[in-house]
């Protein structure tokens, strides 16, 4: 987006989920987002969109990714910047035994949050159509789950949303009502989708094969479970 300027900055990533000298997933990846920059994450199953999400979000430290990045201008680790990522994977994880209201109180003290978080959640259960927040989440249908977890991601306040495949079992209503919320935020998005909807409109298209070794077949073979659907 010309003008902006650039939120994250990521340089010269090599990634490997293996140590046994198979070619790295990623090698020399570069990628940047601007603030406020919505961006279109696409590629066929099982090729690391999802990868990248992680990685992104700091979830991939221990693997030991070799990089330099830069959050506002400033030199960081990507686990150092966590609190201003909001990140949806495509699972919804959440406890079966709590209601929503339970979820929201359980978020709150995991996260440091603005004190309008619960209206926030609340607000947004209401325009994906959840009105029924007083029953355990077990008894929720997969779309209500999903509508759920994504109200309480999407409820923060972020500075960079990573949202992994969150179309998937969310209704007409719902899916007009998330791609309202991603463009009316201030926020920058990096979201992962196999099938997006004909109305989702994004500044950018990047397709992950332009940053995946083409002979990196083995490694993906052996990537951590988390990669196992994007």
């Amino acid at each position: 987006m010309s003008g902006q300027r650039h939120l994250l900055v990521l340089r010269d990533l090599v990634f490997s989920y293996t140590t046994d000298g198979s070619p790295p997933l990623f090698e020399g990846l570069n990628f940047e987002i601007a603030q406020g920059e919505k961006v279109l994450l696409v590629g066929p199953n099982g090729s690391g969109k999802t990868t990248l999400l992680n990685l992104l979000a700091g979830l991939l430290e221990s693997y030991h990714p070799r990089y330099q990045a830069f959050w506002a201008g400033k030199p960081v680790r990507l686990q150092e910047i966590r609190p201003e990522i909001a990140y949806a994977p495509d699972e919804d994880y959440l406890f079966d035994e709590l209601t929503a209201e339970e979820h929201i109180e359980v978020f709150r003290a995991l996260w440091t949050v603005q004190p309008t978080y619960r209206s926030d959640v609340l607000d947004l259960l209401r325009r994906f159509g959840l009105d029924e927040i007083t029953k355990p989440v077990e008894r929720y249908s997969r779309g209500m789950r999903r509508k759920l977890f994504l109200a309480l991601i999407l409820a923060r306040r972020a500075s960079l949303y990573l949202l992994d495949e969150p179309f998937n079992a969310l209704d007409q209503e719902s899916i007009e009502a998330l791609i309202s919320f991603i463009e009316a935020s201030p926020g920058a998005c990096v979201l992962v989708a196999h099938r997006p909807p004909e109305a989702l409109r994004m500044d950018r298209v990047i397709d992950i094969r332009t940053f995946v070794r083409s002979d990196a077949s083995s490694a993906r073979e052996h990537a951590w479970e988390g990669d196992r659907t994007s």
